[in-house]
């Protein structure tokens, strides 16, 4: 667990990580820097994405920049659940 971006990034750099949800309101680093700079990286663990907006545009565009997934806050926890264990069982 991690609580901004970068202690994220630096948490992917020294331990295996299977998968990560990623707020995208975060001090330091928000989740979509944050996204974009695993990716940078070349780091590939699924990642699955939660904001309070709903906005349709910004969902695909993360989809499109390297998410498997998001959610909205609050997410439903048996759905979050579910994907959980879809997205990062792979």
């Amino acid at each position: 667990m991690a609580r901004n971006g970068w202690k994220a990034l630096v948490l992917a750099g020294c331990r295996p990580v299977d998968g990560m949800l990623v707020d995208m309101d975060m001090p330091i680093m928000d989740g979509r820097t944050m996204l974009r700079e695993l990716r940078w990286l070349g780091y590939q663990m699924p990642v699955l994405m939660m904001s309070n907006e709903s906005d349709e545009e910004v969902h695909r565009q993360l989809l499109m920049e390297g998410a498997q997934g998001f959610f909205l806050k609050p997410p439903h926890l048996q759905s979050l659940q579910q994907t959980c264990r879809q997205v990062f069982a792979k």
